[in-house]
């Protein structure tokens, strides 16, 4: 199934992920990389390679900041992270 990529409003690419994707897809825990909170439904952001709470994800600098420079990267993780989450 495709993964939808979302981006913020400064242009930030991110995905939302349910525990069951973050546990079999990504081989994480279902916890916060912020602020090590449990969830079961984050926000992936591939330019910082974290899953986010929704608090973390409101209140992180993606919300406000995008630099240009950056984007390569960026295009790049989103690119592997989709192709992990579709598979």
């Amino acid at each position: 199934m495709e993964k939808e990529v979302k981006q913020t409003k400064v242009g930030v690419n991110y995905f939302e992920v349910t525990l069951h994707e973050m546990i079999t897809k990504l081989n994480g825990f279902g916890i916060c990389d912020s602020c090590s909170t449990p969830m079961t439904n984050g926000y992936l952001v591939p330019i910082l390679n974290y899953v986010q709470c929704d608090k973390c994800f409101k209140d992180s600098g993606v919300q406000n900041n995008c630099y240009e420079e950056d984007k390569e990267y960026e295009e790049h993780q989103t690119m592997l992270y989709k192709q992990a989450l579709e598979k």
